[in-house]
């Protein structure tokens, strides 16, 4: 990153579509000169007293190690006409996620679902979250008036006891009862910058997409004990949510005296593929007591299905691209009224097209 601005409230027309904070980036790019940069960041037990102090409860840390490196290389392609940019991050951290149930559970036995002691539940298991992320730069400089760029990158997470809010640290669940995923996602996006007189133009052409899974790590319905913690598959899972988005966006911006006007307009699609919820589809049986589980004798009993003899893994998948598209289009000015006051106003129009119900219930 170049720089970055962060805008936390009025914001002027030309942002739309946001009603909390806005963050927006500039990534770097290639000079005539050729220069890199290289990082390396290690983490570890053995490097400090505070990873063999433990949480005031018996936990020790929860990194074991952690290993972060990255880089980057930018310089010339044809001396002041092309220019190029590469970086790659690397993350890797692992350590204990502990499961401590809430009662003594050392002894009860749960054989109806392959475990002879909830007690051999409890304890530390191996978290981690590997990181990975890498991006290019193209810039070409078309004489004085002209510049383009294709930039493109690339992110992967793969990570697994993920615990869905509850704390990486201690909880009160078994290890089985989080969740493993690898998200990945890829953008690429093409800019040119032109000087037209005394005005400035910028268009925008960007292709993004994403892959979710996320994955249940037991076929065992999920079992909650509400004085003691939960075990087998965490309720939600499987998930799956593929996504993309094609965006379009031109600015136009032309300054004069003590006013900047600045028109444009952008049209966004969005595409779901594959979107798959299938909740409590192993189900979930609820407890209120210790004494409750080992009688017996839920409260509750959660099960997902499919109506009309479909089943429950197709009937919770939309297939088919559900789509969204957006169209903005605004003006405004920024008028320095005098040198400690600045008014910008304008006007902005944006619509929906959503798609539609795929079920009149």
């Amino acid at each position: 990153v170049q720089e970055f601005q962060l805008v936390t409230n009025g914001f002027a027309p030309e942002y739309g579509r946001s009603t909390g904070g806005l963050v927006t980036l500039v990534t770097k790019s290639g000079t005539n000169r050729l220069r890199g940069s290289a990082r390396y960041l290690f983490r570890g037990n053995d490097l400090g007293s505070w990873a063999n102090a433990d949480d005031g409860l018996g936990d020790p840390s929860n990194i074991d190690s952690w290993h972060q490196l990255g880089g980057s290389l930018g310089g010339p392609i044809v001396q002041d006409k092309q220019f190029f940019f590469l970086a790659v991050d690397v993350s890797r951290r692992s350590g204990p996620l502990v499961t401590r149930f809430s009662r003594d559970v050392s002894g009860v036995p749960a054989t109806e679902w392959g475990i002879s002691d909830l007690g051999s539940l409890e304890g530390p298991s191996t978290q981690f979250q590997n990181l990975f992320s890498i991006l290019g730069k193209w810039t070409i400089q078309a004489g004085e008036n002209n510049r383009f760029s294709i930039r493109s990158f690339y992110t992967k997470n793969n990570t697994d006891g993920f615990t869905g809010g509850r704390g990486q640290k201690t909880i009160q669940a078994a290890f089985e009862n989080t969740e493993k995923f690898e998200n990945s996602g890829h953008n690429t996006i093409a800019t040119w910058n032109s000087t037209i007189g005394k005005g400035f133009n910028e268009l925008k052409v960007m292709y993004s997409y994403q892959i979710r899974p996320r994955q249940a790590k037991s076929d065992n319905p999920a079992i909650v004990i509400t004085d003691t913690g939960e075990f087998g598959r965490r309720f939600y899972l499987p998930i799956e949510g593929d996504g993309e988005k094609f965006t379009i966006q031109n600015n136009f911006q032309y300054a004069f005296g003590d006013h900047d006007l600045k028109f444009g307009a952008d049209l966004n699609a969005y595409a779901l593929l594959n979107n798959r919820f299938t909740g409590w589809s192993a189900g979930e049986y609820r407890f209120f007591t210790l004494e409750d589980f080992q009688a017996g004798q839920p409260f509750a009993y959660v099960q997902g299905f499919g109506l009309n003899g479909v089943p429950y893994a197709e009937a919770g998948t939309a297939k088919e691209r559900q789509r969204q598209t957006a169209f903005g289009i605004y003006a405004q000015d920024k008028w320095q009224v005098t040198p400690n006051l600045t008014l910008t106003y304008g006007l902005r129009w944006d619509a929906n097209w959503n798609p539609p119900a795929r079920s009149p219930v």
